[in-house]
């Protein structure tokens, strides 16, 4: 048989004649094993102590103990080796506890059990190379993932590290310029890249569950877009328990609730109007419902479609989000623009 030359077996009985007689079994069918004999408890541990066993076959019923005690002592040794119970003594019950501690195959002893012997010490060896087999696919595949997570890590540090030195970078290109107009834009891409960069890190904390924090990362956007503002309008939350994005969704949904909330704070109140910007999110039957609203100036169609909201960039970011985009605003009555997701 492939794979047992040479291989190395403990045989444990205190009979001699039935010790004899499995040892010509086992030279039938592996005629390069190397039978080590042991009648008593001292040669049997040491037996055991000298080398890793491939395969052990014990009596039950020995005159120094029993077949429970050898295969307990062989599994806390050797946990991977198969053991095999010959005996003509016992019970179901022992059978059975047995099993439970990890034997491989009971077979009553008889002459005309030489052949189902043969065929279980067979099976016991094929059934712990399949374990053994399984137990390094699987230790090569948490080395995989421990590789994978670590390697995350560390792209997730480095994008982290690189979005925040642009965030800087573009606020400290825009205290340079004079111009406002270049100012504010400037200012809008380093809130866009900052936005990014808070989603990021909860799709990261995400990676295990599949899903976002989503709630999380509208109450800390909200606060840092309200404070970079300079407190133009009161921000209310209303977020009704837990949110959960799916990955795939959760950086252009992100993107475009700041897109939204950043338009409010920029364009609802002119000339020092104060008022306030309020976000809810629900889950609403099968879908998340994010709703920004304000109280201030409001608009026309035509103000929208001449790029006061960015209509194109936030249709844009709904639709890579998988999301309905409807926005309703009026002149002094304000805009409200809901956003339903489908879960």
């Amino acid at each position: 048989m492939t794979g047992t030359a040479g291989m190395r077996v403990i045989l444990i009985d205190d009979n001699d004649d039935d010790r004899a007689l499995v040892a010509r079994v086992l030279l039938a069918e592996y005629p390069d094993a190397e039978v080590v004999e042991a009648a008593d408890r001292g040669p049997f541990l040491a037996a055991l102590a000298a080398a890793p066993p491939r395969l052990v076959v014990t009596d039950y019923d020995l005159r120094w103990g029993t077949g429970l005690e050898v295969l307990r002592a062989v599994k806390a040794a050797h946990p991977g080796c198969p053991v095999v119970m010959f005996t003509g003594t016992g019970s179901e019950e022992i059978a059975v506890e047995a099993m439970k501690s990890g034997l491989d195959d009971y077979v009553v002893k008889g002459a005309r059990r030489m052949a189902r012997l043969r065929t279980t010490l067979r099976l016991a060896l094929e059934n712990a190379g399949r374990r053994a087999a399984l137990a390094e696919a699987e230790a090569a595949l948490r080395q995989a993932q421990e590789g994978r997570i670590a390697l995350l890590r560390e792209l997730h540090h480095r994008l982290k590290n690189g979005l925040q030195t642009v965030v800087g970078m573009l606020r400290l290109r825009a205290a340079r310029y004079p111009d406002p107009g270049m100012r504010s834009e400037l200012l809008d891409m380093a809130g866009r890249v900052r936005a990014l960069a808070t989603i990021q890190e909860r799709i990261y904390a995400a990676e295990e569950s599949g899903r976002v924090d989503f709630r999380g990362y509208l109450e800390t956007m909200a606060q840092e877009v309200a404070a970079l503002h300079g407190g133009r309008a009161a921000l209310r939350l209303d977020i009704d328990g837990p949110l959960d994005i799916d990955l795939q969704r959760a950086s252009p949904l992100g993107l475009l609730c700041h897109e939204l909330l950043v338009n409010a704070f920029r364009h609802a109140f002119p000339a020092g109007r104060r008022g306030t910007i309020a976000i809810a999110a629900r889950i609403v039957g099968t879908e998340a419902e994010i709703v920004i609203a304000d109280d201030g100036i409001g608009f026309e169609r035509t103000d929208t479609e001449a790029g006061l909201l960015g209509l194109r960039v936030v249709e844009g970011l709904a639709a890579e989000a998988a999301a309905v985009l409807d926005i309703e605003s009026s002149v002094d009555r304000g805009t409200t623009a809901r956003i339903r997701l489908p879960l």
